[in-house]
This record gives structure tokens, sequence and C-alpha cells, in this order.
């Protein structure tokens, strides 16, 4: 969510940015003009330097947004001074492969943040029309009829796995956002996060703020998109 605006920074103010993620490899690639170093490496001599996160209880001159009513791609551009506008990050892809298949993954950080609709009845649609569902979560699954490929398995084989989808179901959760940066129509089912709190561009967002998200919209928006 955050990386564009990293360089989005550094082309602003024309400076040697050193930046440090737990993700170098997806990015080294294609921002060549940052200095990617790994976690907790000291650096002196350095002009300013600059927290990107989500804080509670902060002073505001160090977290400027609130993440839980602002849009998450804000957080970094209030830190680091910028104009917010809606930037697709750039990861290393692996070659695509495309098969008709679905990745979903029901699971969050927070419970909260799950659908509690009918995940079965969605998949079951999904295998009547030809499609393989592959559940990416790293919680495991009860769902059947789904090539289960849960478990704490390397990120690469995530990317992997949605480059070749035709698309992927979650909740607002990191594995949406690694699906947008992999180029995947994301459907995003969430009405625990504001509609803009997370990325528009190819991504069918699913809310209801009056009666809940019943699995016949999810189950609506797919064939709609689909045609």
């Amino acid at each position: 969510a955050w990386m564009p605006y990293v360089e989005a920074f550094r082309e602003k103010h024309n400076c040697i940015v050193i930046c440090s993620t737990f993700w170098n490899n997806l990015f080294e690639n294609e921002y060549k003009n940052i200095l990617f170093v790994q976690p907790n490496l000291k650096i002196s001599n350095v002009y300013a330097q600059y927290y990107i996160g989500t804080f509670n209880n902060l002073p505001s001159c160090y977290a400027p947004s609130n993440h839980i009513t602002k849009p998450l791609q804000q957080v970094a551009t209030d830190i680091l001074g910028l104009f917010h506008g809606e930037l697709k990050p750039l990861i290393s892809l692996p070659p695509t492969h495309k098969t008709k298949t679905v990745c979903i993954s029901e699971k969050a950080s927070s419970p909260l943040k799950e659908w509690n609709g009918n995940w079965q009845e969605v998949v079951d649609y999904l295998n009547s029309i030809g499609y393989k569902v592959l559940v990416i979560s790293k919680e495991l699954t009860t769902l059947q009829n789904v090539i289960n490929k849960t478990g704490d398995i390397p990120l690469q084989d995530r990317i992997q796995d949605l480059v070749n989808a035709d698309f992927f179901i979650g909740v607002s959760s990191g594995l949406s956002w690694l699906a947008w940066a992999c180029n995947t129509h994301t459907f995003l089912i969430s009405d625990f996060t504001p509609p803009d709190h997370e990325f528009k561009e190819g991504c069918t967002r699913i809310y209801s703020d009056k009666r809940g998200i019943t699995t016949d919209m999810v189950i609506q928006s797919i064939k709609t998109y689909i045609s």
C-alpha cells in the first residue's frame, strides 16, 4: 500500500532515498533509484528519517492520519507530506500461466474484518461454472471442493498463484493488496472498513452499510464481472 509514495517522495524532492522494508526482494528491481536496506540497519549522516506505519496514541506530528477512518494509502502520504491519490505499487512478478482458477482468502488480521457469509456457496457456484478454487490463506480452511493451499507458504508462491488466477476474492487484508499489486482483479468483501479505505482501480468492492453483505450479492458481483 505504501511503497509507491516512497518513490513519489524521492521524485518530489530529487533526493537519495534509503528504504527499509521486510519485503525488499519484491521492490528492488522495480524501484531502481531507491537504495534498499535490511530492517534495523543503522545508517548515519541522513538528513531526515520517516517511519511509515499505523500508530495509535502518538502525537499528530508522528501520525497525522487516523488509519481507522482514512484511506490506508493516505497514511503514507500524510506522513511524507504528499498529495493523496491512488497509486499501485510495482512489484517483481513471475511469468503468467493463466488457468481457469480463482484464489480466495476468508481470513484477515482481525475477525472483525472477515465476512460471515456463506463461503461454501460461493465456492460451489465457482465450481459449477468450471473454476478451480485455491484457498491461499495462511490460516486453515474447512471449505470443501477447493485446492487447499493454506499454511505458512512463501509469499512468492502466493504471488505465482495470484498472477495465474482469473481473479481473487478476499476481505480487507494484506492478500487483497497483494492481489491488486499482481494486477489480478480483486473482489473485496468488506463493510468493516469504509468503501474508500482500500484501492478502487481493478477492484469490485462489495459493501453494504445497512443490511450486511449477502452471499447473493457476492455471487451476483462475480456474474456481472464475468459477463
